[in-house]
This record gives structure tokens, sequence and C-alpha cells, in this order.
């Protein structure tokens, strides 16, 4: 039953035009509880980096940046695009990008299996960035860490 209600969420994604550079809302939600509980694979857990007093960035790995904030717009935490122009999850194929992963899921915390306490996900395609709906005046209110995962 699950993977039938995943199915459908997927394709109905493939009916949105795809929005590229829009800075649009995070908004598209799946349902309740861990993107690993509908068979999503976890890309990253990006712990927040201070780089000054209004700017953060969330990177993979110390040199992907998934997330930032304060870059976009004051007090505003951005989601990067996996796929779009010099996205992170861009791979060379024969001197062609290539991208891995149509779905991706954004949690402001740790997304732990059957467990939906204490974080939040949204979803997008893996071209669309998009920035959390909620604005964060101060860094000690910023997520420790987001949590980003791919279908």
């Amino acid at each position: 039953m699950l993977h039938l209600t995943l199915l459908s969420f997927v394709a109905g994604l493939a009916n949105f035009p795809v929005a590229l550079a829009h800075h649009a809302y995070c908004s598209w939600a799946y349902v309740p509880g861990s993107p690993a509980d509908s068979g999503f694979t976890r890309h990253c857990l990006a712990p927040k980096i201070y780089i000054d007093s209004t700017h953060a960035q969330y990177k993979c790995l110390e040199r992907q940046v998934v997330a930032d904030w304060g870059y976009l717009r004051p007090y505003t935490l951005e989601f990067a695009t996996p796929c779009g122009d010099s996205g992170y999850a861009l791979r060379v194929h024969h001197k062609h990008h290539h991208c891995d992963h149509d779905v991706w899921a954004l949690c402001n915390a740790t997304a732990q299996a059957n467990d939906p306490q204490g974080y939040r996900c949204y979803y997008m395609k893996s071209h669309d960035d998009c920035e959390w709906p909620l604005t964060f005046e101060n860094q000690d209110d910023l997520p420790a860490a987001v949590d980003v995962w791919h279908l």
C-alpha cells in the first residue's frame, strides 16, 4: 500500500512544471514520517557551518552546499538545487551533466525512520530549489543540521 501511495505521489509530480531558479517556498508536503519510510535514500545529513553573524551553510562531506542561510535574503534558509545549474548532485557522464534522482526530500532535522517527531520535510523536483517557509532571525534558531534524501 505504501508503494502505491509513493508511486501516485511521484506520478503526480511529473505533472508539475519544473521551475528553474524560481526560489519558491518549499511547499510540497508528502506524508508524515521519515522519507525513509517511503523508500527514499539519505543523500546526507548536512551540519550547520557558521560563515559570519548573518550567514551559514549546510554542507555534505564538507564541500557540497545543500542549503544556506542569509544569502538569498536576510533570515532566509534556502535549499539548493540538486540537479539544476551547478547542482550538488550532478555528475559528468561522457561530457554531459547527469542526475540520477528526480525527487528530493528536505528536512529541518534528522529524519529517523518510523519517528515523525521533531522534524518537518518538504519535497521538490531535482531541478528546483526552494526556501523554507519560515524565516530564522537568529542563528541559534536555525536547524543544527538539514537532512537531504532522494528517490
